[in-house]
């Protein structure tokens, strides 16, 4: 039944169910096929290796494959255009087979029934590794009830925990997940003793290494780096460090023991009013330099570039740092990506495509190539096009760069944070927790499959993974991040064969320092002219801060050249989460209307995002006061049009017979748009008593879609 190379049997369960045929990437089957081969070839027979596999043996499609001679060069000049969608090339769709084995259905009742009949027949001491390459799903509820993505079905941690009864207790489960969210199966070792395994990713995190091409490399991920560990050192405890250090992807690899101890430490924090940070770090002073999990740490630290991150303090400093650098980053590609989307769109616009999007693959394929290159040979015609469209493509790439960088290093800070639990938590558990953490380890460090050398191979040190390059430091990424700011003016404006006509000015934007104002119709920038959608944003992003613009202006008959001194593009305020307090609001009352209340502190709040033209926004006013009254709110309704349009209107609306039921707040700084992050109306956001953001939702269908107040 078992290998003649274990002490006890080991049954396998690899499961990759992927949800459907067209989100089965192909770095699934490489991942089934490189743990069949490993558990082989450590001599564990075919009987004993289960595979369970997206629609089993059934004929048919079930396996995402994008394959090298797909590929067209240059093709981002089409990407977001009328032209990507008709030419695009999706992943090809393939049936898969594994030679040597029959795959079962990943199907929950198919696994149940494997797990009763096989499971069952273990005795205690034997082993059952369940390990998952598969997509993901969070807990609705954001808790860890986490989900693995079947075919055409999900699998929750509770149905598993319930599907494993049938195993005998004395029966050890490693649980291998290398799935979206798998952190959230590490509290099944709550639900039955012997249980403990390695995850790839935190409760509320996605994880990496799923792609459908072939070119690609194959050791991306979880999964990959797991694997090679285990094989070098033959248990769960020693692969997991070897990922942690080695899984060049923003994945979160942990163990059982490493959650287990992680939310010790929030807890116990807790229950004595101090930060995490502070409960960690007055331990870690404590513990020696040489502790394996600290020269763990230390090594993660330099080859992911975090610098000096000795302290929990230091770690959480600089996942900080990180964070704000993303969130620059975000807004920053957002504007390139506009930039390059509306050229990319002048650019397509002469062409038109008769392929129907049904057409075969190798036709779109070469349709594609085709157009690509039309649109290069109409680039020498248009040799300032030519140069800003590779220019932007050069930031939105190098802003792709640096923000897989930064996702990484975010994720190694992470995982020196689990490593920093493991040092600090151990003298904090009580009895029965300490006897908990012991029964973990034991299975985490137990042999799992013991490593084997290859044949003409020569074996590695154990305490030496492969080398890696190590990332640029936090610093210098943090600085290419500004690098990509882009210019700012600080004018509205419609474009238009005939110039960019100002809409509306920002008195504090550099636009309105130079005297732009509302009317004037811009011509052009320095002295490239303006006469279609995109030059103008292009022109001032492409600019840079500091740049002192020539912009030519058609005002009151006459022309006129205004120089305007760019500055760098203000960042928005970071959105709140729910939870987070919120700051005072700068909004105005508009003059005429109900005076503004004051976010109370006994009393919720509900501030309605709401705008002139908003159909929506009016058929909602009578159900939100119905609400209001029966969850004794108060109504701020918020709207961030121009003082004189709003007044306009709710002097007509008042003159309706109808006044208008809430408070409105000018919202002309747009602080409260952005802190609530609200793109559309109508917005609702529920505030409580003591001040605190506790919902919000998006859109009027005949109810209002927030949850009730708390009682």
């Amino acid at each position: 039944m078992g290998s003649p190379l274990l002490l006890a049997a080991l049954k396998v369960l690899v499961l990759a169910g992927g949800g459907e045929a067209a989100e089965n990437y192909n770095s699934h089957a490489v991942h089934v096929r490189a743990l069949v081969e490993a558990a082989e070839a450590r001599g564990i027979p075919k009987a004993d290796i289960a595979v369970f596999w997206a629609d089993g043996a059934a004929p048919g499609a079930d396996r995402a494959v994008v394959r090298p001679e797909d590929a067209v060069r240059d093709d981002w000049l089409l990407h977001g255009t009328r032209l990507d969608e008709a030419t695009r090339v999706g992943p090809a769709l393939e049936d898969t087979t594994f030679p040597g084995y029959e795959p079962r259905p990943a199907k929950r009742r198919a696994l149940k029934a494997w797990l009763a009949r096989e499971g069952g027949r273990l005795q205690p001491g034997d082993t059952l590794l369940l390990a998952v390459t598969d997509h993901g799903q969070p807990d609705p509820k954001g808790e860890w009830d986490t989900r693995i993505s079947l075919w055409g079905e999900s699998w929750t941690t509770q149905e598993l925990a319930a599907d494993l009864r049938p195993v005998p207790e004395g029966v050890r489960v490693v649980l291998w997940m290398s799935q979206c969210y798998g952190g959230g199966f590490a509290g099944l070792h709550l639900e039955r003793e012997n249980l403990c395994g390695s995850f790839a990713a935190m409760p509320d995190r996605p994880a990496y290494g799923c792609f459908p091409e072939l070119a690609e490399r194959q050791d991306i991920g979880h999964f990959q780096k797991f694997l090679a560990g285990l094989q070098r050192h033959g248990t769960v405890a020693a692969a997991t460090d070897e990922a942690m250090l080695t899984d060049d992807t923003p994945d979160t690899p942990h163990l059982t023991s490493d959650a287990f101890l992680y939310r010790t430490l929030a807890e116990e924090a807790e229950r004595r009013g101090q930060t995490v940070a502070a409960l960690v770090d007055a331990r870690l002073a404590q513990v020696p330099a040489d502790a394996p999990a600290r020269r763990l740490a230390q090594r993660i630290a330099r080859q992911y570039g975090l610098g000096d991150v000795s302290t929990f303090a230091a770690t959480e400093q600089v996942r900080r740092r990180v964070d704000a650098a993303l969130f620059a980053l975000d807004e920053w590609s957002d504007r390139w990506d506009a930039v390059i989307g509306a050229d990319r769109a002048r650019l397509a616009e002469p062409f038109t495509v008769q392929l129907a999007r049904a057409a075969p693959r190798d036709a779109r394929v070469n349709a594609r190539r085709g157009i690509v290159k039309q649109l290069k040979a109409s680039l020498v015609e248009h040799p300032a096009l030519d140069a800003r469209l590779a220019a932007v493509n050069a930031r939105v790439r190098r802003g792709d760069e640096l923000s897989e960088r930064l996702e990484l290093q975010e994720a190694a800070a992470l995982r020196i944070a689990y490593l920093y639990a493991r040092l600090a938590a151990p003298p904090l558990l009580s009895a029965p927790a300490r006897d908990q953490l012991e029964q973990l380890r034991a299975c985490e460090e137990a042999p799992l499959l013991p490593p084997v050398t290859l044949a003409g191979a020569a074996p590695r040190p154990k305490d030496e993974p492969p080398a890696m390059e190590p990332l640029p430091p936090v610093d210098t990424l943090v600085a290419g991040v500004a690098e990509l700011r882009p210019a700012y003016l600080g004018v509205t404006y419609d474009e238009g064969p005939a110039g960019a006509k100002v809409k509306d000015v920002r008195a504090d934007g550099p636009g309105g320092a130079a005297g732009l104002r509302a009317g004037d119709v811009l011509v052009k920038f320095d002295d490239a002219p303006l006469n279609a959608t995109g030059e103008l944003r292009a022109h001032v992003a492409l600019a840079g801060a500091g740049h002192t613009a020539r912009i030519t202006v058609l005002r009151d008959g006459g022309t006129e050249v205004v120089p305007v001194r760019l500055v760098p593009m203000p960042l928005p305020l970071r959105p709140l989460e729910p939870g987070d307090a919120v700051p005072a609001l700068e909004l105005g009352a508009l003059e005429g209307a109900p005076p503004l209340p004051k976010l109370s502190e006994d009393r919720p709040t509900v501030l309605f995002f709401w705008a002139t033209h908003c159909g929506p926004c009016k058929r909602a006013l009578p159900a939100l006061k119905r609400w209001a009254i029966s969850h004794n709110a108060q109504v701020v309704a918020i709207t961030n049009e121009p003082a004189a349009d709003v007044a306009a209107f709710h002097a007509k609306f008042r003159l309706g017979g109808r006044p208008f039921p809430f408070p409105i707040a000018l919202d002309l700084a747009d602080q409260a748009h952005q802190l609530f992050a609200v793109r559309s109306t109508p917005a609702f956001v529920h505030v409580d008593g003591s001040g605190r953001l506790i919902d919000s939702g998006v859109g009027f269908d005949g109810r209002i879609p927030l949850d009730a107040p708390p009682r």
